[in-house]
C-alpha cells in the first residue's frame, strides 16, 4: 500500500486531480513545480485543498529539500508539453528516479523529438511512461474547446468560430488520476513500459462533442512513434455518465465565475 507520493506539476489539470485522489486515500502527497510559470488559478487550486495533514506544497523543485524529504513510494512527472522535456527537466527525472520506488512519466502524447530523451528517462527498471488521450472535468484550462464552450454558454459571450478537437478518444480527469494510482498498485516486471490508456466507452467522445457542438476531426499530426504502436493498452472505466461528468465541470466553473464576479 502507498504511504507517499510526489506530484511533479501539482497544479497541473492533471497534477491536481491526482493530488487530490492520493489525499482522499490518505497517502501523503509532496507538491512540487518543475517551472517558475504560473497559470492564473493555481493559488485557488491550493486553497480548495486547504490546510490538509496529508498534503505539502514544496513549490518550485528545490534539490536539496527533496533530498531530506527522503524516499517516496511513487513519484508522477506531468509532462503536459514538449517543453516539459528540457535538459534541466531531464535531469530532475533521473534525480527523482534515484528516490522513488516508482516512476511515472505523464503526457498526452509522445512528441517525436522527445524520443531519445525518453528512452534515457525510461532506463530505470521501476519507471512508466503513461500516454493519456483528451481529458476534461473541473479546472480544465480555459483554452480548451470544451472549457471554452461552458464558459460560452455561462457568460452568453459565444465565439464566432466553430470550435475543433483533434481527438479520437477523452476521460474524465478523475478516472485518468484513479487509473495512475492503481498502476502503482501493480506489481511492476524487471524493464520499463509503455502505457496507453483510453476510454472504455468509446461512444464518450461523439456524446461530449454532440453536447458541446464542437466538431471532431484527427490530429494534423496523426503519426504514431513506435512507442505508441507497441504500447499496452488499458481500457478506463467510467465513474459517471458522461452527461453527469459534463454537468460536475459546468457547475465547477459556474461556481468559479461567480467568485471572480464577486471576490
Amino acid at each position: 500500500m502507498m504511504k507517499n507520493a510526489m506530484v511533479v506539476g501539482a497544479t497541473s489539470f492533471v497534477g491536481f486531480s491526482l493530488c487530490k485522489k492520493l489525499i482522499h486515500r490518505e497517502v501523503e502527497v509532496y507538491g512540487v513545480e518543475l517551472s517558475q510559470n504560473k497559470a492564473a488559478h493555481d493559488e485557488d487550486k491550493l486553497m480548495e485543498i486547504g490546510r490538509n495533514a496529508y498534503f505539502r506544497y514544496q513549490g518550485l523543485f528545490n534539490r536539496e529539500s527533496l533530498e531530506a524529504a527522503g524516499k517516496f513510494d511513487a513519484v508522477y512527472f506531468c509532462l503536459e508539453t514538449e517543453e516539459m522535456f528540457k535538459r534541466e527537466y531531464q535531469e530532475v527525472i533521473a534525480f527523482m528516479s534515484e528516490q522513488s520506488g516508482k516512476v511515472f512519466l505523464v503526457t498526452p502524447r509522445i512528441f517525436a523529438e522527445t524520443c531519445t530523451i525518453l528512452q534515457k528517462l525510461l532506463k530505470h527498471a521501476n519507471s512508466t511512461l503513461v500516454v493519456h488521450p483528451a481529458l476534461f472535468g473541473p479546472w480544465q484550462p480555459q483554452e480548451e474547446p470544451i472549457q471554452r464552450k461552458i464558459i460560452e454558454g455561462l457568460t452568453g459571450e459565444a465565439g464566432s468560430e466553430k470550435l475543433v478537437m483533434e481527438d479520437q478518444d477523452i476521460l474524465y480527469v478523475e478516472d485518468f488520476a484513479e487509473m495512475l494510482i492503481k498502476l502503482s498498485e501493480q506489481r511492476f516486471k524487471k524493464e520499463s513500459r509503455t502505457v496507453r490508456l483510453a476510454s472504455k466507452d468509446n461512444k464518450a467522445l461523439k456524446i461530449l462533442a454532440d453536447e458541446m457542438d464542437i466538431v471532431i476531426t484527427d490530429k494534423k499530426d496523426a503519426t504514431q512513434t513506435e512507442w505508441e504502436k507497441d504500447a499496452e493498452v488499458i481500457y478506463v472505466e467510467s465513474s459517471l455518465e458522461v452527461t453527469e461528468a459534463l454537468s460536475l465541470q459546468r457547475q465547477h466553473t459556474a461556481k468559479r465565475i461567480k467568485i471572480v464576479d464577486n471576490p
